[in-house]
């Protein structure tokens, strides 16, 4: 899913305000999770970009809402841990976007140089998740919000790959990606 702050923060002036306004779809978005173990993931932010490609105003505005979303997801599970007082081990962890290239290039995501990553990312989700819905303009192309979705269970996916399935991680994947399903993040 995502949020769309230009449409529902649209009143909203500052970046605290549009997360005051966006708090509820949070705790929506996180109420089936509330019970058992589970991990979020985040994109860690850049350290540096390409000059030309992003304005760093809007890589700012970007690190500054993945840091209050974390922060948001980790509050709500930290309150709801300690009214239930269960430590369930949920966490959220940050993954950086090279290392989710790396891992992903392992799943078969292959970007080549001067590909449309946006364009290649979706293709890529659409074929592993049948069910992952496209919405598209009424020109026939995908809205921007599909892109970040898509970006999203890439980011997910990485996280619990490099979590779960790592050479030191102890666990086994079970069947197909239902291991994914407390994987979320904010893209």
């Amino acid at each position: 899913d995502h949020f769309d702050f230009a449409k529902t923060a649209k009143g909203a002036e500052s970046l605290h305000d549009k997360m005051d306004e966006s708090q509820w779809w949070i705790d929506d978005m996180l109420s089936p999770y509330f019970s058992g173990s589970h991990h979020h993931f985040f994109e860690e932010r850049l350290a540096n970009f390409a000059a030309g490609r992003t304005m760093l105003q809007t890589l700012m505005k970007l690190a500054g809402f993945n840091a209050l979303f974390s922060y948001e997801v980790w509050r709500i599970h930290q309150t709801i841990n300690t009214f239930e007082s269960c430590g369930k081990g949920i966490t959220t962890q940050f993954i950086h976007p090279s290392t989710v290239k790396a891992i992903m290039k392992r799943e078969g995501l292959v970007i080549p140089k001067g590909g449309d990553k946006k364009k290649i990312t979706l293709d890529f989700v659409k074929k592993k998740i049948p069910a992952f819905e496209i919405f598209l303009n009424k020109n026939g192309n995908p809205h921007p919000y599909n892109f970040d979705r898509a970006d999203s269970y890439i980011v997910a996916r990485a996280g619990y790959l490099r979590t779960y399935l790592s050479k030191d991680a102890k666990r086994t994947e079970t069947s197909g990606d239902q291991g994914d399903a407390g994987s979320r993040t904010t893209a």
